[in-house]
């Protein structure tokens, strides 16, 4: 969420239990504290609050397709910090731009006299940057499917980063099978087991805004009611 939350940005969080489509959504989530120095001891795990922006719960159906996200089959809108990985073409040696780190824009090589970059960019500067001519040559919106998302219980489903689902999460009251409790949406729920369980709670999809770096649903499952904790509100 850094594009979202800058180091430094003030916030507030206020409590809810009531969250929509977009908000940045706070919540509790057990596992791997990525403070811990896995050198000496490994990643610890312990419960932290996490922030992602909440895209979809119980009812709807959720699925990305070439990195476009759908909800109930139509093209959901995005927020406009929502960053995506780019190819760039260009004839000159590009600077980094302030508010880049280099892990964000970076040269990957340099054939046919262009210099190849890989950039995280919002949908915005990736258009700011394709007006840049004509040192420009082309940016081209780069899809990840060596980056595999966990393969949530989904019959016939192929999952990766920008290809996951679709999906239906499933309304308190309803049975669903898990035949595989590591590879599931239901990892991370309380009580769940192999074979049939019921739902009891209301189940809440989140997604990161920088799309290939984010440890979000896709990767650690849905998150349930009981653990939702609130919504980040952006001090003006």
């Amino acid at each position: 969420m850094r594009a979202t939350l800058e180091p430094g940005t003030k916030t507030r969080v206020t409590k809810s239990d009531t969250f929509y489509r977009n908000d940045i959504a706070v919540f509790d989530y057990y596992g791997e504290d990525y403070t811990s120095d896995p050198a000496s001891e490994g990643l610890r795990k312990s419960w932290q609050k996490w922030v992602f922006r909440m895209v979809a719960f119980s009812g709807d159906k959720v699925e990305l397709k070439n990195g476009d996200l759908f909800i109930n089959d139509r093209k959901a809108d995005v927020a406009s910090t929502v960053l995506n990985q780019y190819k760039v073409a260009s004839t000159e040696l590009l600077e980094l731009p302030d508010n880049k780190l280099e892990d964000d824009f970076r040269v990957v090589g340099r054939d046919s006299g262009l210099y190849r970059y890989q950039c995280a960019f919002t949908a915005a500067e990736a258009e700011e940057y394709r007006q840049r001519k004509p040192a420009i040559v082309s940016v081209t919106r780069l899809l990840d499917p060596e980056l595999p998302a966990l393969a949530f219980y989904c019959k016939d489903c192929q999952h990766s980063v920008d290809n996951w689902g679709p999906f239906i999460i499933p309304w308190p009251g309803d049975t669903v099978i898990v035949d595989n409790l590591e590879q599931s949406a239901f990892r991370n729920i309380p009580g769940v087991h192999n074979g049939k369980n019921l739902v009891k709670e209301k189940l809440y999809f989140v997604l990161g805004d920088n799309r290939h770096g984010a440890m979000d649903s896709r990767f650690i499952g849905l998150i349930t009611a009981s653990k939702m904790y609130g919504i980040v509100e952006m001090k003006r």
